[in-house]
């Protein structure tokens, strides 16, 4: 007599399938198994895309896909980073199923179906599709990279209600001639700013940020300078009554470390301030002669050291440096 196969609950499945998230290899091996399978082999290949207009025929394969009716990939995708959507590329030996796309298109052009991607929560740009935007608007997170900011980043904003976190890394900026009247509605708390100071990009900070993000509680910047003090406290101002937590990575020697509790002294919500350091040594230098110790630091600011590299004897030292300041301090090391 011949026992019945084994079979297992969907659920119990998908916790096995789960463990292999990271396992590309497998993951194709096992959405050939079975039609059980499937959704979540695919949920974890797909999760994240990248297209770039150095590969477009990478987006032309992706679109044919997506063109099945009984295709499993949109409800899948999470995150997309998409390079160059209105860069011109040319097709070489690729036959597009399409009349509208000729030798010389643009990458977007060529996967058109990505705004059936409607579970998007995080997107990474070199420019703005706007047209793409304004269909996926379950986006959380965007990364503009290597762009130049203008009128699109109100777009991004506007285009996408329930934006969060907006990150600007290796970007420059367009004059705004916008006030502060122009500042429109928007959800963004999070900004980071990577590899773009705020001398270079100080008109995103004075004009593009000051419209898109006017209630920000976290900003984080790299890369921070002495002479772009007077337009980070520009933005604070902005940000004062919502701003909860500030970090700054120090790069240059010569900050006014008085100057900045005197600019932080509006932002009464500051909860935390953390600056990043090197190496020990540059914090000694840049709290100098203690100063800054008594502030006016905000009232409920907790002053956060993070030191890339330092030994327990190097911090420790540091913590007895900072003992006698008249606000909470506490050393880490990253």
């Amino acid at each position: 007599m011949s026992l019945p196969p084994l079979t297992l609950p969907p659920e119990l499945w998908d916790g096995v399938l789960d463990h292999l998230h990271n396992d590309f290899a497998s993951l194709r091996s096992t959405a050939l198994v079975c039609h059980t399978w499937v959704p979540t082999s695919r949920f974890h290949l797909f999760a994240a895309i990248t297209l770039s207009d150095k590969c477009p025929a990478r987006a032309a394969s992706l679109n044919s896909l997506l063109a099945n009716p009984h295709a499993t990939i949109p409800p899948a995708v999470q995150v997309l980073v998409l390079h160059g959507a209105h860069t011109l590329v040319q097709l070489r030996g690729i036959q597009v199923p399409s009349p509208a796309i000729t030798d010389f298109t643009t990458l977007l052009s060529l996967a058109p179906r990505l705004i059936h991607f409607r579970y998007l929560r995080e997107v990474s740009l070199s420019d703005v599709p706007r047209a793409f935007l304004s269909a996926v608007p379950t986006v959380e997170r965007v990364t503009l990279t290597g762009t130049c900011i203008g009128v699109g980043l109100l777009w991004v904003v506007r285009d996408l209600p329930r934006l969060t976190h907006l990150t600007l890394e290796n970007v420059s900026a367009l004059p705004c001639r916008r006030g502060r009247s122009a500042q429109i509605q928007s959800s963004v708390h999070t900004v980071i700013i990577r590899s773009s100071s705020f001398l270079c990009a100080s008109l995103i900070v004075l004009g593009w940020l000051g419209c898109a993000a006017p209630n920000v509680a976290v900003l984080s910047v790299d890369m921070f300078y002495a002479r772009e003090l007077q337009y980070l406290a520009e933005y604070l101002s902005v940000i004062s009554s919502t701003l909860r937590e500030l970090e700054l990575s120090i790069s240059g020697a010569d900050i006014d470390v008085l100057a900045l509790p005197e600019f932080l002294a509006p932002c009464t919500t500051l909860e935390i301030l953390r600056l990043k350091f090197s190496a020990p040594a540059h914090v000694r230098h840049f709290f100098a002669l203690g100063a800054g110790r008594n502030g006016p630091w905000p009232p409920v600011m907790r002053l956060l050291i993070v030191i890339r590299k330092a030994e327990r004897v190097e911090r420790e030292s540091l913590v007895e440096f900072f003992q006698d300041w008249t606000i909470n301090v506490q050393v880490v090391c990253s």
